[in-house]
């Protein structure tokens, strides 16, 4: 029972169902306690605490009316509780969509202290930035994400990822294909360009209230343009895009304070 491919199993979830559904009827109260409350596997995953979940949905369907509210309760501990014990050494795609469907459920105090460092391992394959701007966005499980959880999530990160790459001159002049972000998951969309995932960043911080951390980020990773005799500046053309974009994400949020940002 403590393989993490248990919860997923059919035939061991429908014997635990069938098992839960007669006790319940029989009158025995809390029977799903006795079934389900075991040990958790020592490397357990978003993955497995979202099986876990689905399993108690499908038991849930199962019970007396009566029974549903100590049940959610009961479930909504026991899953918190999962959270708890993933201790990741490489957050995965896979497991980051887990957690995105698992983020309702998780208190704040859960997310800030046992979701973030997990978060921090994630592979160079999953974009970092991609996940916080899947956590960032209005769209999560149908609810809003622009809360107290998310906020301190994507200022603790974001900081510490773009502390290790740099927008150099030759990625202002990189012209990427476009994408239409509305049709796409951020976690599966296809990789931006350096300059779009500064702007992105810098957009969020915005979104979220943070200005004055996106304008620290934002001037910090900007180069120093070269002189006007440089060849660079054949370019210009596409440095007068990007610059149009940036002045763009100020004008959206109607950041009048921070033009001389994009006047530099």
């Amino acid at each position: 029972m403590q393989n993490s491919d248990w919860a997923s199993s059919k035939f061991l979830t429908d014997f635990i169902k069938s098992h839960v559904e007669k006790e319940a009827a029989d009158g025995h109260e809390d029977v799903w306690s006795s079934w389900l409350s075991v040990p958790f596997p020592p490397l357990t995953t978003y993955k497995y605490v979202l099986e876990q979940r689905k399993m108690f949905e499908r038991i849930g369907q199962l019970l007396p009316a009566a029974s549903i509210p100590a049940f959610n309760e009961w479930k909504n501990a026991r899953l918190v509780e999962g959270v708890q014990h993933v201790r990741l050494r490489h957050m995965s795609i896979e497991y980051a969509k887990s957690l995105v469907e698992l983020l309702p459920l998780i208190p704040c105090s859960v997310q800030i202290t046992h979701v973030l460092p997990n978060l921090e391992t994630m592979t160079p394959e999953l974009k970092p930035l991609r996940f916080l701007m899947e956590l960032s966005s209005d769209s999560v499980s149908g609810i809003p994400r622009h809360d107290s959880c998310v906020k301190p999530a994507f200022q603790k990160l974001a900081k510490e990822l773009a502390s290790s790459w740099r927008v150099s001159m030759d990625d202002l002049l990189i012209v990427s294909p476009p994408h239409h972000r509305s049709s796409y998951s951020y976690i599966n969309m296809p990789s931006l360009s350096v300059k779009e995932d500064l702007l992105e960043v810098f957009h969020q911080h915005m979104k979220l209230g943070s200005v004055e951390e996106g304008c620290q980020i934002l001037k910090s990773k900007l180069p120093v343009l070269p002189a006007v005799t440089d060849k660079f500046w054949l370019r210009w053309v596409d440095l007068f895009t990007f610059h149009v974009s940036l002045l763009g994400v100020l004008e959206a949020h109607k950041i009048t304070a921070l033009n001389e940002v994009g006047s530099q």
